[in-house]
């Protein structure tokens, strides 16, 4: 099991653009372009996209991966985490 680190966790869930990715996530793997899609009345550039799914998968949130036709998916590694503000730790909710 991955602990992830709480000052990582909280710096990329400050932005509302990282919070949305994640709530779209929550639905089924998506390509780059599938989140776009969903999420561009709300962002105009693209590029905003990448860069938040970048830090997402950085931190241990969101993971990247192939798809059988060779398309780059993303999903969320976990729904619930564990908070461990003594520690300042983040784990998987088992």
């Amino acid at each position: 099991m991955a602990t992830l680190q709480l000052s990582k966790i909280a710096n990329v869930l400050s932005s509302e653009t990282n919070r949305e990715i994640i709530k779209i996530l929550r639905q089924k793997p998506m390509t780059n372009m599938e989140i776009y899609t969903r999420m561009k009345t709300k962002i105009v550039c693209r590029e905003s996209i990448f860069k938040a799914l970048k830090k997402l998968v950085n931190t241990g949130l969101v993971e990247k991966f192939y798809d059988k036709k060779k398309r780059v998916r993303y999903r969320l590694f976990h729904s619930k985490y564990i908070i461990d503000l003594t520690k300042e730790t983040v784990e998987p909710f088992q």
